[in-house]
């Protein structure tokens, strides 16, 4: 009986070739995917050290009774920290510690930036009729918005500050190195300037470096001429008002920004980049659309990712940027 010996037959060229195209196909499919994994990873870890950061400045100052204060103070924020009142009337504020806040800045706030200005209402100096019922005493800028001298601030999350962002920074623990204040130089600015590793927590996960922003409230008036009492008795007055109708007569706000993977500007190891990172997030996120009514009704919650292609670029940009905390 004749065995019949099978005959083995390989891939023809034609088969190989499919097989490549098929391959190819899917790296193809995957690699996008495998990509959107990891920058959702990095998002992830971006966001927890945004978070990390926030929670950290809301805790420095508890043993002090006031973060707001320590902040303010340790920060230079500006403003003044200690209000002496000598003869119980006046304000003594020490100009050689902070001058009086800057209420032509509009991050700084004479009334909480999430609130209504309740400082003016039925006050019988500041409604007298030779002051412009249209004028907040605590914010030039603020926006009469309804009857009763009822003002809220116009000031948006785009406002707010970060040229205080490596002080802040310092006062959140274990972010940055700690400075050796008998060595030259700073460490802990060195570190946020030249160390762009993408593990440190003052950087994202795309190695730029975290920018903080913020905005003080701390009551005051206006540089404008007032018929009654002098503006500093006014300054007491005030503050004493604030403390009744707030409950609180200082505090600060605070955001976190990240730029992204990629930079518009590029960085230059300068205070300058703290302004283009802050610039670029601001316009990615829109933070413009954040305003004094957004604590009560939020266009965002948590996190923001955002995704723009800028005026007069050709590529889109994503950055990320915390919802805004006040702390007291």
């Amino acid at each position: 009986m004749a065995i019949q010996r099978a005959q083995r037959r390989g891939f023809t060229l034609l088969e190989l070739l499919i097989v490549v195209v098929v391959i190819s196909i899917l790296i193809g499919l995957l690699l996008p995917m495998l990509g959107r994994m990891r920058f959702s990873a990095q998002v992830l870890n971006t966001t927890q050290r945004m978070d990390n950061i926030q929670k950290a400045l809301s805790e420095v100052g508890i043993q002090e009774g006031s973060a707001a204060f320590v902040l303010q103070r340790d920060a230079g924020l500006g403003g003044v920290t200690d209000i002496k009142f000598l003869d119980g009337i006046t304000p003594n504020p020490d100009p050689t510690v902070n001058p009086w806040l800057d209420v032509t800045k509009i991050h700084n706030f004479g009334f909480p930036w999430n609130k209504d200005d309740l400082l003016d209402q039925d006050d019988p100096v500041i409604a007298a009729p030779a002051v412009p019922a249209a004028i907040s005493q605590g914010e030039p800028d603020a926006k009469q918005v309804g009857p009763g001298r009822r003002f809220v601030s116009t000031a948006t999350l785009a406002d707010l500050n970060p040229l205080k962002t490596v002080e802040l920074m310092k006062l959140a623990a274990n972010v940055l190195p700690r400075d050796d204040a008998m060595t030259v130089p700073d460490e802990a600015l060195d570190a946020y300037q030249n160390d762009r590793s993408a593990k440190k927590g003052w950087n994202d996960a795309w190695g730029h470096p975290l920018v903080i922003v913020y905005g003080l409230f701390q009551p005051t008036v206006t540089a404008q001429a007032i018929p009654g009492p002098p503006p500093s008795t006014l300054i007491n007055d005030r503050l004493k008002k604030a403390s009744t109708v707030y409950q609180y007569n200082r505090s600060v706000y605070l955001a976190v920004a990240s730029a992204g993977p990629v930079l518009i500007t590029p960085l230059a190891g300068t205070p300058a980049d703290l302004a283009s990172i802050w610039s670029q997030t601001s316009l990615v996120c829109e933070a413009s659309t954040w305003s004094s009514s957004s604590f009560a009704s939020p266009p965002w919650s948590g996190t923001k990712l955002g995704k723009r292609v800028p005026a007069g670029l050709t590529r889109r940009y994503e950055s990320l940027l915390s919802t805004p905390i006040e702390i007291k």
